[in-house]
């Protein structure tokens, strides 16, 4: 059986659970996979589909250019995600009319670019503006993760934003992960007060949540601000 075969029928079956549930779908993909996966869906889909499509340095503006069009021809709602690592790739961001959200990815060796573009200082800080209800939930819970489970093509469960598995979800009740981690606390429950760094700063809680590259990086406090 040829590869394209065995996607088609993997994707069928997929595409048969989703149409079982009246959900709204987000789909996550590389604009490079988007138009297999719109040519996979659009045959077999009667649910609310929606895309994000990550750009990267190696994307093609040709590429990008089609698949734009198709998507605005076929009516999706799709936002654009610019994964940006240094100078350049914000540099050529510059140079686009598009609208592009843009995350930061930490590759390890960034640590300057992070430290210039992506920590907050103290006028960063100043200019944040917190909701009561943000200040509040600052201070029990991380928003980031909160309530967010990583499932792998193994069944492995992860908290988001943790390496560390709590199961499997083939033999494991969901209502079992929940309280598995709301006990032992590996990312839902993470805020700024439980650090080391941030546990004395007074800005513990007008501060965003803490992020994934803080726990990567074992660098917490995302910030240029010395306590």
């Amino acid at each position: 059986m040829g590869v394209d075969n065995l996607t088609r029928i993997q994707t069928e079956k997929y595409v048969e659970i989703l149409n079982k549930y009246n959900y709204q779908y987000f789909v996550h993909c590389y604009v490079e996979d988007c138009t297999l996966l719109v040519d996979y869906f659009e045959h077999q889909n009667t649910f609310n589909l929606s895309f994000f499509l990550y750009i990267d340095k190696y994307t093609n503006n040709s590429c990008l250019a089609n698949v734009i069009t198709l998507l605005e021809n076929k009516r999706y709602e799709f936002k654009l995600i610019k994964l940006v690592r240094d100078e350049k790739d914000l540099t050529s961001i510059k140079e686009t009319k598009l609208n592009i959200l843009l995350v930061p990815v930490w590759t390890g060796a960034n640590n300057i670019f992070f430290k210039e573009n992506v920590m907050l200082n103290k006028n960063d800080i100043y200019t944040l503006n917190p909701s009561l209800e943000e200040l509040f939930r600052n201070q029990k819970l991380n928003s980031n993760f909160f309530c967010i489970f990583d499932i792998l093509n193994t069944g492995d469960v992860l908290p988001h934003g943790s390496i560390k598995k709590m199961g499997n979800i083939a033999d494991t009740h969901l209502a079992d992960l929940v309280s598995a981690e709301l006990k032992g606390n590996n990312t839902w429950r993470l805020t700024r007060n439980l650090t080391k760094k941030c546990g004395s700063c007074i800005y513990r809680y007008l501060c965003p949540p803490i992020s994934t590259f803080e726990i990567q990086s074992e660098d917490f406090g995302g910030c240029c601000v010395d306590i």
